[in-house]
This record gives structure tokens, sequence and C-alpha cells, in this order.
């Protein structure tokens, strides 16, 4: 049986407002039992009201400690990921860039018959990827490319900002950019913030025809080799 003193101390803080579940933690006492104890004792409603903002309170406070750790742990798994990507990765070598272009331009390039040496993307992330690979395989210098701003005519009044956006990420002058395209028809997708709309940008190497000829002829032979791949797996 419980010592009469901790019963008249859970009563003494039953009276004073508190909730039953906090009686029962300040005392170390079970729920059930405080809730016996103090069965014939009634709250005011300010009393009553206060436990209720309280539990509120205490049920923020107790959703943003779940939800931090989520977070940190979603954090952790992130880092683990990553972590597992750059082991297995390593570093990239030449070969490594040679084939990432490679997969670049046969996404995103100029492949149609008498065709410019072109590559057109809206991510600044691949038009640099793609500047690394003319410079590292091909050696081709900023001062050989030509680039070409397409914008939809929504923008227009943004062009110089949008071509400034281009020269600064790529490091070229004014004189390498060629008339910009207007696009006249509704946009696909809605900025919510115009800021963030840049565009597409083409990237063109000048008189590129004979580096376009070879990168062609790369992709043909890794169409080849991936069907003969695609034909043992059968």
């Amino acid at each position: 049986m419980a010592k009469p003193i901790i019963k008249e101390k859970a009563r003494t803080l039953r009276k004073k407002g508190l909730s039953i579940g906090e009686v029962s933690v300040k005392l170390n006492q079970p729920k059930s039992t405080v809730s016996y104890w103090c069965k014939n004792i009634s709250l005011t409603k300010k009393q009553i009201q206060d436990i209720e903002r309280r539990h509120k309170s205490n049920s923020i406070a107790i959703l943003l400690s779940v939800s931090e750790k989520q977070r940190q742990s979603r954090i952790q798994r992130e880092k683990e990921i990553e972590d597992i990507a750059r082991e297995k990765l390593g570093s990239l070598s030449d070969r490594d860039i040679f084939i990432l272009g490679l997969g670049l331009y046969w996404g995103e390039g100029y492949k149609y018959e008498h065709s410019e040496f072109g590559f057109t993307n809206s991510d600044p992330e691949m038009i640099l990827s793609y500047l690394v690979w003319l410079e590292r395989v091909f050696k081709v210098k900023k001062d050989a490319i030509i680039c070409r701003v397409s914008i939809n005519s929504l923008h227009k009044h943004r062009l110089s900002r949008v071509e400034k956006y281009w020269q600064d990420l790529i490091g070229i002058s004014t004189r390498q950019f060629s008339k910009p395209s207007i696009i006249n028809s509704k946009p696909k997708k809605i900025f919510q913030h115009n800021d963030t709309y840049f565009g597409t940008l083409r990237v063109k190497v000048r008189k590129g025809f004979e580096l376009r000829h070879q990168v062609l002829a790369s992709l043909e032979v890794i169409k080849e080799q991936l069907g003969k791949c695609t034909s043992s797996a059968i």
C-alpha cells in the first residue's frame, strides 16, 4: 500500500491544478493510482484550461522534438549514402569524363545531319559539365565557344539579366553571344519567382564539324557495344 504522505502530496498537487499525468511524473507513481487518490477532487474551469494549454504546448514541443530527430536521422542517412557513392566512384579519370560527356551529348547534343556541334540545356551544372568535357577531352578553349540564349517572350524584359547570368556562369564575353531566340508560346512550366528562370543555353563550338563527327562516331560504337550487351542478356 502506498504511503499516506505520498497520497497527500498527490492530492495537494492535484488541488493546485496539475493534471493526473503531471502528478504521476512528479511523484513517480502510476497514473491509475494517482487517479484513484484524486477521484473526488474537482478542478476549476481555469485550472482545466491551464492544463489544456500546457498539454498543447507539450504536444507541440514533442512534435518538434520528433521532427528534429527525424531530420537529423535523414541527414545522417543521406551522408552515409553520399559517402558510399564517393567510395564507389573514386576520382574521375579522363575516360570517365569522356564517357560522361558522350552521354550528355547523346541526350542533348545536335545529332541530325549537317548540324553544328551544339548542345542545349537549362541546367547550369549540366552546361558546366559539358564545358569541362569539351576542354578536357577535346582541348576546346572558351574563346571557341558561341552561345545563344532562348527564353519565353514573357521574360523578354529580363533578357540582359539572363544573358549576364550565363556569361558570369561560364566566364565568356558578350561578344560570344549570338542573337537570342525568343519563344512566343505559353510556357509549360510556371515559375513562382521569375528570377529563377534563365531559359536555355545553346553552346556551340566554332568550326566544330570534325569534333561533331568524332563524337557521333563514338556514340555509334557505344550503341554497338550496348547492343551486344542487350543480346547476351536475353
